[in-house]
């Protein structure tokens, strides 16, 4: 029942941060969660997280949706790179881009004010650390981010799929569908019990007076 309600709140969020943009907002995460193969709530809650990130900084909506597209699969890579929990690698990720350089420092990726500068030359943006609105840095930790997962140095962008048959990833891969399989199980029971709970509450409320 639990994780059948966290997938209900999941989705409102979902729909309520994504409005107009929810439909293809929901085939990115089925693209994401099938390739990926993880479960389609904690795609939805990375994509949420990020999205209000960047439309938060300014960034428009075709930007923030797509950029967000990058950063939920890159946070995925990222964690089965260095073998660290998903949910740990989203957190480092949002604060990677609100400017935390420490976040990303033990992994070998710097985001400090060499390669912000050296990323605004990348992006043509002529500014400098202190010249720059908060968009453009974040742009640049993005272009950071982007150039170095992608390295042969590094090597993260794509590490889901390349190690997919491992057992780290298999057993990621398992965690989900059982998360599925439990979401499609207590969905109609909380869909019935909702009502009854409301009774509950108030005959519990009359009590109290």
């Amino acid at each position: 029942i639990q994780r059948a309600s966290d997938f209900t709140e999941t989705v409102a969020a979902f729909e309520g941060v994504f409005g107009d943009l929810a439909v293809s907002a929901e085939a990115d995460v089925q693209k994401i969660a099938s390739s990926f193969r993880r479960a389609d709530t904690e795609v939805r809650r990375f994509q949420v997280g990020f999205f209000s990130f960047l439309r938060g900084a300014g960034f428009d909506d075709a930007a923030s949706r797509r950029l967000s597209n990058f950063l939920t699969g890159g946070s995925l890579d990222f964690a089965s790179r260095f073998n660290v929990p998903e949910i740990e690698a989203f957190d480092r990720y949002l604060s990677g881009l609100a400017g935390s350089s420490e976040v990303f420092a033990r992994f070998g990726i710097s985001i400090r004010r060499a390669n912000l500068d050296a990323a605004f030359d990348r992006l043509g943006i002529d500014e400098t650390v202190e010249t720059a609105t908060e968009l453009e840095k974040i742009a640049a930790r993005i272009e950071i981010l982007s150039t170095t997962l992608g390295s042969g140095v590094q090597n993260i962008l794509g590490d889901v799929a390349r190690t997919q048959e491992q057992f780290a990833n298999q057993l990621k891969s398992v965690q989900a569908e059982i998360q599925e399989l439990l979401e499609d199980i207590g969905l109609p029971l909380t869909n019935a019990l909702a009502p009854l709970l409301g009774g509950v509450r108030g005959v519990i409320q009359n009590f109290r007076l």
